[in-house]
């Protein structure tokens, strides 16, 4: 457990969730925004509608449809299995 601890989450060595997980953001502004943790696979946004997510080198871009001033994004992140 004390390991995992170490090494999970945002505040962890690895600065990614091993595990799945499910993290929620609120923005104040209107977007792009930039996700606090890779390897989402998931978005949802309080506004609603379309979400698109692009992987990049700072971490994934999160783009609405209808762009909104302020929003709650939720998003579920893990590594893959294959990384495991």
């Amino acid at each position: 457990l004390a390991a995992t601890a170490h090494l999970d989450g945002w505040r962890g060595v690895l600065g990614r969730a091993i595990l799945p997980q499910t993290w929620q953001e609120t923005h104040v502004g209107p977007g792009p925004y930039l996700l606090a943790m890779p390897d989402v696979s998931e978005v949802t946004a309080s506004a609603g509608g379309a979400v698109s997510v692009e992987p990049t080198a700072l971490g994934p871009i999160v783009t609405l449809a209808d762009p909104v001033e302020g929003v709650t994004l939720s998003y579920t992140c893990g590594l893959p299995a294959a990384q495991l």
